[in-house]
């Protein structure tokens, strides 16, 4: 009688063991052939989106960054000498392309 107790017990244990090993791949091929892959799909979707968005967050900054550091120039003396330099050099074009269309040698420019 103990015999078959014992008998009918570890039948009982080892379908319980195999049944849950059984379940346990299924559940875990199941997972890796359709949930995996749609998980990661969704998660690179995501993190590209979050690059995309964080991507023009850096370019919106830089640009006020830069923008606030042309603020901060000394305007006058900047756009002065700014003025005298375009100034210069297209009167120097200006000279030197009438000149060598009349024949009249170059000049040197006095600073």
């Amino acid at each position: 009688m103990l015999e078959t107790i014992l008998t009918v017990v570890a039948t009982a244990v080892l379908a319980a063991v195999l049944s849950s090993l059984l379940t346990a791949w299924l559940l875990r091929r199941g997972f890796e052939t359709r949930i995996k892959p749609e998980l990661e799909r969704e998660l690179d979707t995501r993190l590209r989106t979050a690059v995309d968005g964080l991507g023009d967050v850096i370019r919106e900054r830089v640009r006020q960054g830069v923008l606030d550091a042309v603020k901060q120039l000394p305007a006058p003396n900047f756009i002065k000498e700014a003025q005298r330099t375009v100034t210069r050099t297209a009167s120097d074009l200006v000279q030197e392309g009438l000149g060598s269309l009349l024949g009249v040698e170059r000049r040197k420019r006095e600073e």
